[in-house]
């Protein structure tokens, strides 16, 4: 009887250390949701936005803003001289017009919408995500957000993004994404390729 209880309990405290276990190697998946659908995000790149303007120098709360992109792995992009041109595939992801106050990076700390922030540090004017979108057709999903928070912690050289935003249609767009960003801050805005329409993250799909 001495021994079965042994085993027993053994068997019992061996069970509570592989649970423990799995709980610790429990990581969150990269991914971005919409209309009970999971998208996978594989990628992210920070380049810089527009300039800031004399409105957000007028409020005394002039930010630097980056835009960060967080993409599924179905998109392909493609650089001339070190400059993303253009992007071809079908898939998903993100965008973010982010003011943050440092001019290299996107500093740690939560994000809130403002569509009228002027540049003020801590908030992002703008977010546009697509679903399924085939850079070809140009057909595909796209939710225009008006309202949420974007929360950014710095984990060693890279980057973790916890997205929470809601689209003009009313539905919301939650994310997560953990990993390495590939930065073009060095690069001036004016020399990123627009599209015609400026729509769906403002590029070139022409490629």
């Amino acid at each position: 009887m001495k021994n079965l209880l042994r085993i027993t309990f053994g068997l019992f405290l061996i069970s509570i250390v592989f649970m423990s276990c799995d709980k610790t190697n429990t990581s969150k998946k990269n991914n971005i949701k919409y209309d009970n659908k999971e998208y996978d995000l594989s990628q992210g790149l920070i380049f810089p936005g527009e300039n800031v303007g004399k409105k957000a120098a007028a409020v005394g709360t002039p930010g630097h803003q980056l835009s960060l992109l967080l993409l599924s792995s179905g998109f392909k992009i493609y650089e001339v001289d070190g400059t993303p041109d253009s992007i071809s595939g079908t898939g998903s992801g993100i965008s973010f017009d982010i003011y943050s106050t440092s001019p290299d990076k996107i500093d740690a700390g939560q994000y809130v919408f403002d569509s009228l922030s002027f540049g003020k540090p801590g908030t992002f004017s703008y977010a546009d995500a697509v679903f399924n979108y085939n850079t070809a057709t140009e057909e595909g999903t796209e939710v225009e957000m008006n309202a949420g928070t974007l929360t950014v912690k710095a984990v060693g050289s890279d980057y973790e993004f916890t997205f929470n935003c809601k689209g003009y249609n009313g539905k919301t767009v939650d994310g997560y994404y953990k990993g390495s960003i590939k930065s073009y801050i060095n690069i001036p805005a004016k020399r990123m390729v627009k599209n015609n329409i400026q729509q769906v993250f403002g590029w070139n799909f022409s490629h």
